[in-house]
């Protein structure tokens, strides 16, 4: 892997999608990345909707659960 982005998110499934869609146009074949969503602590609904958004990306994504939420929560 040549590069990892962490993106974090909590109850934001539009933005989510519209940010990996972003960074699928910005693919290239000769890099090798990976995209990390650090999922902070979304409501039951929305962590659905977050993994429905992941599970459908053409990148390599992995959906991480941090069930503590942080300051801005």
């Amino acid at each position: 892997m040549d590069l990892t982005v962490v993106v974090p998110t909590r109850n934001r499934p539009a933005l989510l999608r519209q940010m990996l869609q972003s960074l699928e146009k910005a693919q290239r074949p000769s890099f090798r990345w990976e995209v990390i969503v650090a999922d902070n602590n979304s409501d039951p609904q929305h962590r659905e909707l977050n993994l429905e958004v992941v599970s459908s990306a053409t990148l390599c994504v992995r959906h991480v659960l941090e069930s503590l939420p942080g300051k801005s929560a």
